[in-house]
This record gives structure tokens, sequence and C-alpha cells, in this order.
């Protein structure tokens, strides 16, 4: 073997060498990679679950505002015209964004049905699978979960139902009854998922019986399919009543930080090759340098923010060349997935009518703020407020310029707060939240009081109530540094504070007092 053979050889070992711990080394990174982000897309789904369960939310909300009615209770006995003229027109269909307003007696008898005439076929073929479905609805709680879903025998559609035990307002009765709303999933209903969360979806494989669902127990899941290009596949299945699986809703979301990094990690290995090929003991010496020790920093910080799962965590940029664009890469790719966390998330929280906070961000900021009160040693003051007589302002102006009534209350209030600490709720319904961090109780019934006022000074007409215009009552608890309080403790001081301003008259602020 000649001299420039061995020479080969012995540069050809190396090489190889280089070429077997590269390619392991880049098998790692991408792996701890994937899994890093498997985890944040994890986190994603269970985000647009809760956005396309959001789609349901206005539907369950009429259908428990007209069947938890005296009115209506009183319609399934002597079915008068007089509710009819007053409540079923075919306007109240699409501010309500059904199909149908179906009024069913204990036996799921039809006692009165409303639909536009082109929808007849329809509405029978949703009250045949209704009763077909009756076994598996009756073992649900139709009062906390009155919508579900149904795959229809006619052409195979899906429709989306919400089905409420018809009560006395007071509910101081059985059920005498049930109410029927709902809306056929077609087309619409996946641009408005895709609108809420910011994908585009695409509706597929409706109702087939073949199609498993992943939690038999969930009516909605998300799984995320991850392919070889640059493309991840969310699939969002939604079963029906009977357990089969009614719809999927599928989007492809872009991510093709794992491609780049793998492109990154295919030219510095490459990299590696040429320069062992130039002079090997000069590869040694900067690929250690330039190469494995980045390398091996940055694999320890994948695996730090892997374990950690905070993706306010960044890479240090620093060095040159791949490496630095791999940190600035992975950087603004981390930004991106954290600016969509946030907007999902302040999307969860916030109520779509109004504007203000919702309930669910009330329930996490207001154990916030009792903590921040202990650990400061600072009161804090929580107004629950109710708009007086709103169900009598709905009968009389119709839900929809309720609405436009709540839009009002809600600015009002917002706008009544001077400082940024506080914070303005709609706790649901006609009922609003307000809290005061860091306030004296002569600052609450200061607050409250100006809020009051404001919502006076609109002189927003309300004809069916005794001073003709909006008013609203107001409850207010104040929180003690000293005390540990429960946030249901708060809540229901407060609300017992509110309860007793509309004994008294409403239009009217209580503190609520310890009993001596």
């Amino acid at each position: 073997m000649s001299l420039r053979e061995r020479t080969l050889l012995i540069l050809l070992m190396p090489l190889l060498i280089v070429l077997i711990v590269g390619a392991g080394l880049r098998q790692y990174v991408l792996s701890e990679f994937f899994t890093l982000e498997q985890k944040q897309f994890d986190k994603l789904t269970r985000q647009i679950e809760r956005s396309i369960l959001a789609q349901e939310r206005q539907l369950r909300a009429f259908v428990k505002d007209y069947a938890i009615w005296d009115d209506s209770y009183r319609f399934i006995e002597d079915r008068n015209q007089e509710y009819l003229d007053s409540n079923l027109a075919e306007e109240t269909l699409n501010t309500i964004g059904t199909r149908c307003i179906v009024y069913f007696d204990r036996n799921l008898d039809v006692r009165y049905r409303f639909h536009r005439d082109e929808d007849r076929a329809l509405i029978d073929a949703v009250i045949q699978t209704l009763r077909q479905s009756w076994p598996s609805i009756q073992e649900r709680d139709l009062e906390s979960r009155p919508t579900f879903y149904l795959c229809l025998s006619l052409a195979g559609r899906p429709f989306l139902a919400a089905l409420h035990p018809i009560l006395p307002t007071e509910r101081n009765q059985p059920s005498n009854g049930y109410l029927l709303m709902g809306e056929v999933v077609d087309d619409l209903f996946s641009q408005s998922v895709s609108a809420e969360t910011g994908y585009d979806f695409e509706l597929l494989e409706i109702c087939n019986r073949e199609c498993s669902v992943q939690h038999q127990d969930e009516d909605v899941s998300v799984r995320t399919v991850f392919s070889e290009d640059q493309y991840a596949q969310m699939i969002v299945r939604v079963k029906n009543i009977d357990g089969h699986c009614a719809f999927l809703l599928v989007t492809e979301v872009y991510h093709d930080t794992h491609l780049h990094l793998e492109r990154v990690l295919n030219s510095v290995l490459w990299g590696g090759v040429l320069l062992g090929l130039l002079a090997l003991a000069m590869v040694a010496v900067v690929l250690n340098r330039l190469l494995l020790t980045p390398l091996s920093g940055q694999i320890q910080r994948f695996n730090e923010i892997n374990e950690s799962g905070d993706l306010t965590q960044r890479f240090a940029e620093q060095g040159s060349g791949e490496i630095l664009l791999l940190a600035k890469t992975i950087n603004r790719t981390f930004e991106t997935i954290q600016h969509l966390n946030e907007r999902l998330q302040r999307s969860s929280e916030t109520d779509s009518l109004t504007g203000l906070w919702n309930r669910r961000f009330f329930d996490h900021q207001l154990l916030r703020e009792l903590q921040l009160a202990r650990r400061q040693h600072h009161q804090l003051g929580v107004l629950m407020l109710d708009i007086d007589y709103f169900k009598l302002y709905n009968d009389t102006y119709g839900h929809q310029r309720g609405d436009e009534c709540l839009k009002h209350v809600a600015q009002t209030i917002q706008l009544s707060l001077k400082r940024e600490t506080d914070l303005a709720i709609r706790y649901g319904g006609e009922e609003f939240v307000v809290l005061l961090p860091d306030v004296s109780e002569e600052g609450a019934l200061m607050v409250a009081e100006r809020i009051r006022y404001d919502l006076s000074e609109l002189k927003l007409l309300h004809a069916a109530a005794p001073k003709g215009v909006v008013s609203i009552s107001i409850g207010i608890a104040i929180v003690g540094a000293d005390r540990d309080e429960s946030p249901e403790s708060v809540v229901r001081k407060a609300d017992a504070a509110l309860y007793q301003a509309k004994q008294q008259g409403r239009d009217r602020i209580i503190l609520w007092e310890e009993a001596p």
C-alpha cells in the first residue's frame, strides 16, 4: 500500500468517525427538539379545544334563558297564543342562530315547533334522531350540559343540538318538558371555528361510525400528527351523543423550525467533513471550539426548556454562522408561539359580547388578588353588580336590545374605574364584578357610587322599570389583610350584599358587614 493510500486511509478513518459522531449528534438534537415541539403543540391543542367548545356557548345561553322561565313553563300546559306572538318570530331564529325552537312535554311529544318552512324535513329528522338517541341523552345532565351532537339520517348531516329541561324561573317545580334549539354543522361552522382560533379548519368525515374518538369521556378531542414536510396536521374529533364520530375538523399548522434545524445540522455536518479533508488536525480544534461546544450548550438549553416547559426562556444569541442563525430562528419561533398562546389565552378569558374579562378569568384572578392582599397586607374590595329588572328589559325590548344594554353598562363600569389595577369583569348574564386591590371601605363605596351615578347619567330607557331608566344594584365585600378568606367566601359575601340591595328596593349600594 502506497503512502498516498495509507495517508488517504488515515484521513478517511477519522472522517468516518466524524461522520458517525455527527450523525448521532444530529439525531439526538432533532429528537430533543421534537420532544419540546410536541409538548408545545399539546398545549396549543388544549387551547384550540377550548375555542371549539366555545362555539356552543351562545346556543347554550339562549336555550337556558328560554327554558328556565315561567312563561315557557306555562306554555307547555296551555300553549297560549300570547307567548307565541311575543317570543317566536323569524328574526328570533336569526338572533339566536338556531334552525328551530321545539317544545316537548315530559314524554318527548312535540307540543309546539317553530322553524322556517324550508327546514321542515330537517327538523323532522332532528326530532326522529333525538327520540332514537333518547336513552343516551337521559344519561346526561341536561341542565349543566345541554348541548350535544346528533348524526341525522338526512344526508348524514351532523346537528348541534341544545336540549334543556323547561323549569319555572325560581326552579321550585319539577320540569314539565324540554326545549330544543340547534344548528346544522356545515362549512359555516368550520369557518366560525377558523375565525376564532386563527387556523383554517376543513370539515371532513361527517357522521362516520368508524371514526374513533381518542378519549371516550370527552365530546371533543384534538390530535396533532407530524409529517415529514413542513406541516403538522391537527385533527379535531367531535363525537355525537351515541359515542360515534359526528364530524372531523382538520387543519395544517406550519412548523418549519424542525426542518430548518435539520438543514442547519446537515450543513454543519458536511462542513465538518470538508474541513476534515483539508486538515484533520485543524478540524479537531476548530470543530471543538466552533461547533461541538456551542451545540452541546444548545442541547443543554433544549433539555432545560423541555423540562421546564417555559417558552419565555430564550437561547443566548452568541457565536456566529449557523449556530447564531439557529439560536435566532428558535427564539423567533418561541416568540411567535408565545404570542399565539397569549392571544388564545386572552380569547378564552374575555367576554365576547362586552369585551370585559369573563368568569373564567375572574376565578383565577380573585385567588391571585387574595394571595397578593395577604402578602402585601392590604385590603381587597369585591363589587358584585346586577342590572335591575333586566329580565323585564329583555321581555320589553328583545334580546338584541338587551345585548346593547349590556355593552353600555359594561362600558360605563370600565370608564368609571380610574386605577389601572382595578378590574371590570362580566360574571354572567346581567351580573358584573369589579375587583379593587388595596382599597378602603370608603374607597370601595366611592367607586360603587361613581358607577351607579355614571349609569344613571346615561338615562338608558327602561319602560318596565319603576324609574323608567336602567339602574344597577351593587353589593360590596371588603377582605381585610388579616383575614384568610377563600374565593368562594368572598363571592358569597358580595352576593349576599347584592341580595340585600335588591331586597331593599334596588338601585342602591350595600356594604356587607359581619353579623354582631
